[in-house]
């Protein structure tokens, strides 16, 4: 990996893509070469800046119930014993005083089982430009995270969310380049059990984003920069955009 120049704290260096990342950079080969690199190279930043600590799915969320357990709260108490309490009162408190009643035992997932990813894309105003850039790359960088899990990345923008999309590729992309909207968002709609949730979009829509799914709020700071926070994390991530002309090329017609 070369190191095109010092960098600053908490931003990535800008680096000529390593060999590993270029393994898995062509089944993107519907990108046009003359900006693949490009944008192979916003997603090495990606990869040297978001740790797995930092992006693993946030662990110890319910998913439906696990078993039969003898304690819990009266809200999970299992039908048939609410039926003996009315058909026989007296047999249902001896159980209730030893302990013999049965209740649905709350079943919980781990960073493990969250291989899929539902994302949710912020087109409003606030995310027109650079940050569109960094938008594309992080789809790209969360669909190969899924498919090298053994999961699938899916994805929709915030302002038309009955459209979902099961992947990344030509087609896709030339959808979500055309997508675009006066619209400042709403909050996400409630995604399948053990599939993370992540939401990438700006400060002002992340406000209406639940804390319980992954945040990645992006900010432009300079023409060729853009900040990128995960959750409420305070330090950000600086990302280094490329070459003016070749960002636009990106952004009008990157697809072969």
């Amino acid at each position: 990996v070369r190191y095109s120049r010092r960098t600053k704290p908490g931003e990535c260096p800008l680096v000529t893509v390593p060999r590993q990342v270029q393994a898995w950079w062509e089944e993107f080969d519907f990108i046009t070469p003359d900006v693949r690199d490009d944008l192979g190279r916003l997603v090495s930043q990606l990869e040297c800046g978001l740790s797995p600590a930092a992006t693993s799915a946030i662990s110890d969320q319910p998913s439906g119930w696990s078993g039969i357990a003898r304690r819990g709260p009266w809200s999970r108490l299992l039908p048939s014993e609410w039926a003996l309490a009315e058909m026989a009162p007296e047999e249902f408190l001896r159980r209730a005083s030893v302990g013999e009643l049965a209740f649905w035992e709350l079943g919980h997932e781990s960073p493990q089982q969250n291989h899929s990813a539902s994302v949710w894309l912020d087109v409003g105003p606030d995310q027109l430009g650079a940050c569109r850039l960094v938008q594309i790359a992080i789809l790209l960088w969360l669909q190969r995270r899924c498919r090298r899990s053994g999961g699938q990345m899916s994805w929709a923008t915030i302002q038309s969310p009955e459209m979902r999309y099961p992947q990344l590729g030509a087609e896709e992309l030339k959808i979500y380049l055309n997508s675009r909207s006066m619209d400042l968002g709403r909050r996400p709609p409630e995604t399948s059990v053990g599939v993370a949730t992540w939401c990438v979009g700006s400060a002002g829509w992340m406000a209406q984003v639940p804390k319980s799914v992954r945040r990645l709020v992006l900010t432009q700071r300079e023409e060729d920069q853009v900040e990128l926070k995960v959750d409420d994390a305070e330090r950000p991530l600086v990302l280094r955009l490329p070459p003016s002309r070749r960002a636009v090329r990106l952004l009008r017609d990157p697809v072969i």
